[in-house]
């Protein structure tokens, strides 16, 4: 099946009330172009740091979520609305809601691999925020069979090959690089998984803003089944469409059988 899909590179700044507009501005211009799915990026509400995360819960009924339901019934597409800072009670998720183009929410996807890192100029302790997802999400949909991680998941190749063993054709994966870790890894992360799953990978990150003191990289991309990259932002605010065909990944998975040629039987 060909049809396009869409990947947002919103502006965040300080102001939650306009980084949802921002993030809803670029939704529709991704809709306006004739994407019918769309991917928001990782915590795209407020600045990605401990502060603002706490101090800007969103709660699962009412609110954000009900606005993006009506965002993608309006619009007409599937949206996979990056990540938000979900309350559950006392406990906090970094959460993936996805919605049909009627506006249903048909799944969400709670952040599995948590980001712990202290690289002396970058340091980061995410479980401190958020508790651990415990299982993936793959939707069957009008546009094929489609599986979400978010931005650290993709740095384990095991999750992702697992994703492309149930037979997802795409991979939508809210981001959230740094720049230090964004040009050593984030292009070469993308194009690999993409490889080692067969599948379509789209990320998304937020537009770079340097009055943040977490600076995210840029550079939203999507790669096809065969690690080529078909699509790349820069750092600033964009929105990027490209059209993809899921008849490519059959035709890959079938000619070059990576997955069914695994031996995990020997793998530790």
């Amino acid at each position: 099946m060909k049809f396009k899909i869409g990947v947002c590179q919103p502006a965040v700044t300080q102001n939650r009330d306009e980084n949802i507009k921002n993030a809803f501005k670029s939704v529709a211009a991704a809709a306006d172009m004739g994407a019918k799915a769309v991917l928001l990026p990782e915590i795209f509400t407020v600045p990605y740091t401990r502060r603002a995360i706490r101090e800007n819960p969103e709660f699962p009924e009412g609110g954000l979520v009900e606005e993006m339901a009506a965002l993608a019934e309006k619009k007409g597409i599937y949206l996979f609305a990056g990540t938000i800072p979900e309350a559950e009670g006392e406990k906090r998720y970094n959460t993936c809601f996805v919605y049909d183009p009627r506006g249903n929410i048909i799944g969400k996807y709670r952040k599995t691999h948590l980001f712990d890192v202290d690289l002396g100029n970058l340091r980061f302790t995410e479980s401190q925020l958020f508790e651990s997802g415990g299982s993936p999400l793959i939707l069957d949909t009008e546009l094929g069979r489609i599986g979400v991680a978010v931005c650290f998941d993709i740095r384990f190749s095991e999750y992702m090959v697992a994703l492309g063993l149930k037979g997802v054709e795409l991979l939508m994966v809210p981001s959230a690089f740094a720049i230090d870790t964004g040009e050593s890894h984030w292009r070469i992360l993308t194009r690999m998984r993409a490889i080692d799953s067969q599948a379509y990978l789209a990320g998304a990150l937020s537009a770079r803003n340097n009055e943040l003191s977490y600076k995210s990289y840029g550079h939203s991309i999507i790669s096809d089944p065969w690690g080529l990259v078909i699509g790349e932002l820069d750092e600033k605010e964009g929105v990027l469409v490209r059209e993809i065909d899921t008849g490519n990944v059959g035709r890959i998975r079938e000619g070059f059988p990576l997955l069914k040629g695994r031996r995990p039987e020997l793998y530790i």
